[in-house]
């Protein structure tokens, strides 16, 4: 299933050379970034955390490219995601860090909330009650701040109902299961 897009992403990397203007270069790349993204995520969706690493690693390179700061916090939320699944919390909390930069610089509030929400997760993986729920409570305030007509494609699933309570669930028992070790 991966090698079609796989495929479609080197072909697509042909037209960025191709580009003759900067507003059509960075249009370009940023397909090739999200589809990158995308690709990373399949990878990480079957196991593959190298190649979903590798890339999330081009998909950031892309992004950046192209001056698009809210993808580059999504592929940074990303890469994050793939570091929590390897029990990697403080490499995930550096990646989460690093994409409020960019969700800051791009004025998203929605991948900002999803960025916090998943910092939660990686202090409950360290043991952190305290900073887990000051994430939490920053996500529920970005949340409550979103104009969900300009929300990405990429950051609109994370708002599907029970999202982040589910998430908070998840993140109490990560704490709970983490204290009793």
């Amino acid at each position: 299933m991966l090698d079609p897009a796989i495929g479609l992403l080197r072909w697509g990397s042909g037209f960025l050379a191709k580009c003759c203007d900067r507003t059509s270069s960075a249009a370009m790349a940023t397909a090739l970034a999200d589809l990158s993204r995308l690709i990373g995520w399949a990878c990480y969706d079957v196991g593959q955390l190298a190649r979903a690493r590798q890339y999330s690693a081009l998909a950031l390179s892309y992004a950046r490219s192209a001056d698009a700061d809210s993808l580059v916090a999504s592929i940074l939320y990303v890469l994050g995601r793939v570091s929590l699944f390897e029990r990697r919390p403080r490499e995930a909390l550096r990646m989460f860090q690093l994409g409020q930069i960019s969700a800051q610089d791009a004025a998203n509030r929605g991948e900002s909330a999803r960025l916090y929400a998943n910092e939660a997760w990686a202090h409950a993986m360290s043991g952190n009650s305290q900073l887990m729920h000051d994430a939490l409570a920053r996500a529920d305030h970005e949340i409550d701040s979103i104009d969900r007509g300009r929300l990405d494609p990429w950051t609109t699933v994370f708002f599907s109902a029970g999202e982040l309570p589910g998430g908070c669930v998840r993140q109490s028992g990560v704490r709970a299961a983490t204290a009793s070790l």
